[in-house]
């Protein structure tokens, strides 16, 4: 339920997103992410922490992952695309995105279950065992369960703070980042398009001069 939030979310976020910015052009699609961020805090405390885990809930559960993946995904669509789109140049476009898949990807699957584990182990007391989950005892099974479900909410929450904190920063500088970039763009748009490539410019000199010597 919560994947079918989050595609519903993305494009929700989409369009509150657009919203925002035509009420708010320099900052209303930061205070979308900043909404969608800080709204994972207390869903991630009710998801691993506050909801007890029984058959007798799992429908209000799994209502809880839908309407979680809903609210706490609108800051990729409604917010970062759009603002990298805004304050990167055209040419540059491919390589901020590839940076940012990359940097995702490599906290998300590499340094993201890493964590979890580190703490659920070093600070929750997480305990090891080669026993096979059906033969642990209950109270183990039960320690190491709420362990590893505070190493998720500890793991997941810091990281929303962390993003909240630097999308915050996009209120100081998205304005002017925005507005750099598209004086810059407005000049080169009347520089002619020998100039804008030194390499192409310099073929063209070459020509000329061939052409020079023939004549």
């Amino acid at each position: 339920m919560g994947t079918v939030g989050e595609g519903l979310g993305n494009a929700l976020g989409g369009h509150l997103g657009d919203l925002a910015h035509i009420k708010r052009p320099n900052n209303g699609r930061i205070y979308v992410a900043m909404f969608s961020v800080l709204s994972n805090i207390p869903f991630v405390y009710a998801i691993f922490m506050g909801v007890d885990k029984n058959a007798d809930l799992s429908v209000f559960f799994a209502g809880l992952l839908f309407l979680s993946g809903t609210l706490t995904s609108w800051e990729v669509t409604g917010c970062l695309n759009p603002v990298v789109i805004d304050i990167v140049p055209r040419r540059q476009l491919s390589s901020a995105f590839a940076w940012n898949v990359a940097m995702v990807f490599t906290s998300g699957n590499m340094i993201g279950p890493m964590l979890v584990g580190l703490t659920a182990q070093n600070v929750f007391h997480y305990k090891l065992t080669t026993e096979s989950v059906d033969k642990m005892s209950a109270s183990l099974r039960q320690h190491n369960a709420e362990a590893l479900g505070k190493s998720l909410c500890v793991t997941s929450i810091v990281p929303s703070v962390i993003s909240a904190v630097i999308f915050s920063m996009l209120f100081c500088t998205y304005a002017k980042d925005k507005r750099h970039l598209q004086e810059s763009e407005g000049s080169e748009s009347d520089v002619p398009e020998e100039a804008k490539d030194p390499e192409r410019q310099q073929l063209l000199g070459k020509r000329l001069s061939q052409a020079g010597r023939t004549a």
